[in-house]
């Protein structure tokens, strides 16, 4: 959920007009309108402002992202060997040091080039 739906939800939660928020933030409708657009941005300590003054009090919390986890190939490794999936492990150890070493090329490469 993005700021500007935060903001509408609180202020349709409390049952208040844009006009109304407005008010009791001492700003035009407009910023209110600007603050619930797709392009907001404002900063966290705007938004909790805003959504307190719509009755609300915002919180914020840490969880853990488990969608980077894809199961199907933890599934389809647990399924190999263990010598196949050592040999697995070490062909993507060397993939992944070849990407390393020619990034660090190219990284030199630019930078004694100048640019």
């Amino acid at each position: 959920m993005n700021s500007a739906a935060i903001l509408r939800e609180a202020r349709h939660e409390a049952g208040l007009t844009q006009e109304q928020l407005a008010r009791r933030l001492g700003v035009s409708q407009a910023a209110i309108a600007q603050l619930e657009g797709t392009r907001a941005n404002p900063t966290l300590a705007t938004l909790e402002r805003a959504v307190r003054a719509a009755g609300q009090r915002l919180e914020l919390r840490l969880v853990r992202d488990e969608s980077e986890v894809d199961l199907s190939l933890l599934r389809e490794a647990l399924r190999m060997p263990p010598a196949e999936r050592i040999a697995a492990a070490e062909r993507l150890l060397h993939d992944a040091d070849a990407i390393a070493a020619a990034a660090s090329r190219k990284s030199t490469r630019t930078a004694s080039s100048g640019g």
